[in-house]
């Protein structure tokens, strides 16, 4: 198997295994959907990650893909890096915020907790630069400099708005330290909440919405 058929093969198993996680219900009923979108996380564990959020990931791959494809063939590298490059864009300024409001509960025994975020934050800036210097990047990185900081409007109004209605500075359901959170999934006290919920899945879905639009307006470079 070629390095592009490779390429597919892993966007099209992780797009299958998405569709088909343990985490869906059932969107063929109110409650049903509204879980579905709230609340099911790809593991099926507390402490995963929304499956929608994950969706926009591989949505904005293929649309990349697509876009640029080079005659019949979609550009896979540059869709998966692209892909990657949206969680950087979402976690490199969502990562500031988090620990402007829950650094205050870390301590010494918690240091392997934060280095796992450094590491995490560490992973952000190889994406970014990876997709920077991709030999065949048809994309210029400025043009994503409005999605970037309309993310970042996102991320303080996350920040400052829900205090208002009772909750505390950005709310989130699962934090990075067991001493916080309350199982060992690390649960906060927003884990069950549709709002706080609902926070964090929009938070994906503008970040893939603000990057699609972008990239669908845009010409390629080459």
């Amino acid at each position: 198997m070629g390095a592009m058929g490779l390429a597919f093969l892993t966007l099209f198993i992780v797009t299958f295994d998405l569709a088909t996680s343990v985490g869906w219900i059932s969107p063929f009923s109110i409650n049903g959907l509204e879980y579905d979108l709230l609340f099911a996380r790809a593991n099926g564990q507390p402490n995963g990650a929304h499956i929608i959020s994950y969706l926009g990931v591989v949505a904005i791959a293929w649309i990349v893909a697509v876009k640029y494809r080079d005659g019949p063939f979609p550009e896979l590298f540059l869709g998966g890096l692209t892909g990657a490059f949206l969680v950087a864009i979402h976690e490199g300024i969502y990562i500031p915020f988090y620990f402007l409001e829950y650094a205050q509960y870390l301590d010494w025994s918690l240091l392997t907790n934060v280095l796992k975020d450094i590491s995490m934050f560490s992973e952000m800036v190889l994406f970014m630069f990876a997709f920077k210097n991709y030999p065949f990047q048809k994309m210029n990185l400025k043009m994503f400099r409005f999605p970037a900081l309309f993310f970042t409007i996102y991320c303080l109004d996350w920040f400052f708005v829900p205090v208002l209605f009772g909750y505390s500075p950005f709310p989130i359901t699962i934090i990075n330290n067991f001493k916080y959170g309350q199982t060992v999934y690390m649960e906060t006290a927003y884990w069950a909440d549709p709002a706080v919920n609902a926070i964090e899945v929009t938070s994906w879905v503008f970040a893939f919405i603000l990057m699609a639009v972008t990239i669908l307006r845009s010409k390629s470079t080459r």
